[in-house]
């Protein structure tokens, strides 16, 4: 951090998180999407959150320039209080140590990010659960897929199969996730979750 991003006394709390990121008119019903069919029982910040955190981690932003106003005519909405958002102010020092808060406030930011997290998971499709949204996914984090890591993924032992019972411990997640949503039942968790939630 420079010193003119310390204040006169030398604190580094100088990072506002005053403000509520406002979600674009075209994106706002594609958070209540991701409520209704991934994120089922998620209220809208955690929505919200998840959303940043994939923009951030995935480098995605759209600028307030390029936000669309709803099918309904409606503008941006706002959200909740950033500062009431868990780790926000973890969130603010991270962007400000990447050189990322600039002339811009930090929620300007984080509106920036939230926005691109949710039109990257909009373009991979991202609420159906698909083979194809997962291997999107997967493409993009690696490092999250259950397939990669793990005793099952590199010859270890998977579990026993019986010949009444699928061998779900073979599946692709993404297989998995469309046994259970067509089950009715969550898709979110590890691998492991997974399975555990279909024998259930």
């Amino acid at each position: 951090m420079s010193d003119e991003q310390h204040d006169e006394d030398g604190n580094t709390d100088y990072l506002d998180l005053r403000g509520a990121p406002a979600i674009a008119g075209h994106l706002r019903s594609y958070v209540e999407t991701l409520q209704e069919k991934v994120l089922i029982g998620a209220n809208q910040q955690e929505v919200m959150q998840f959303a940043l955190a994939v923009g951030i981690a995935a480098e995605k932003r759209l600028e307030k320039i390029k936000w669309k106003k709803g099918p309904d005519g409606e503008g941006a909405s706002p959200g909740t209080q950033f500062a009431t958002y868990t780790g926000s102010k973890g969130i603010a020092y991270f962007l400000d140590s990447l050189g990322e808060i600039g002339d811009k406030s930090v929620v300007a930011n984080v509106e920036e990010y939230l926005n691109g997290g949710l039109t990257y998971l909009k373009s991979i499709k991202f609420e159906e659960q698909s083979p194809d949204s997962w291997d999107a996914f997967f493409g993009e984090f690696p490092h999250l897929d259950p397939e990669e890591d793990g005793p099952d993924s590199d010859g270890g032992e998977a579990a026993e199969s019986t010949e009444d019972a699928p061998d779900y411990a073979s599946m692709k997640v993404a297989k998995l996730k469309e046994l259970l949503k067509a089950a009715g039942k969550s898709v979110t968790g590890k691998k492991d979750e997974l399975i555990t939630r279909l024998q259930e």
